[in-house]
């Protein structure tokens, strides 16, 4: 089983990136690999409260629920390993402390449950302009807006992933 760490900050290509390769999964007739990310509980929280993802994001932040919805982040994860199902972390997972923890705790998952689990990180580096265009791009065609702050001190906070973090196998991706 195969867990995809995904590493860049918003707009970078992370999403798109899983759905093409999804996209050849599905032509050779293989399963697709499953998106865990804490965006899907957003979503789903402004889908069900008729609010904009930046809204329900804001609201989520005020009824500090964004720690359920890590819990069930980590639920999600843990259900894949369990299930033996191939993974991405669809997530900025900017700092290496975070990805060598996360890295730990997949690894932990799969050993209670007696799996072999291989990980695999994917970086994005793009430039800022190119970034923020398609932020505006996505801003247009779903109303999913993250403000120009939020991504100037994600890209302050990014550090760039290194081999030595616990991977099989780190590739960049450019495109």
């Amino acid at each position: 089983m195969k867990a995809i760490i995904l590493i860049g900050v918003s707009g970078c290509g992370k999403s798109t990136y899983l759905k093409e390769t999804n996209d050849v999964r599905q032509r050779r007739k293989e399963v697709d690999i499953v998106q865990c990310s804490t965006d899907k509980y957003v979503d789903k929280f402004a889908s069900d409260e008729g609010l904009s993802y930046s809204a329900a994001f804001d609201k989520i932040q005020e009824l500090n629920l964004f720690k359920d919805y890590q819990r069930l982040f980590y639920i999600d994860i843990e259900e894949q390993i369990k299930n033996d199902v191939d993974f991405a972390i669809d997530r900025t997972n900017l700092t290496v402390g975070y990805r060598k923890k996360l890295i730990n705790d997949i690894r932990d998952m799969a050993d209670r449950h007696g799996k072999e689990i291989e990980v695999f990180g994917v970086s994005f580096d793009f430039p800022v302009n190119v970034i923020k265009e398609r932020l505006k791009k996505r801003l247009a065609e779903t109303g999913k807006d993250i403000p120009d702050f939020v991504i100037d001190n994600q890209i302050k906070a990014f550090e760039k992933p290194t081999s030595d973090e616990g991977y099989n196998s780190l590739l960049e991706w450019e495109k």
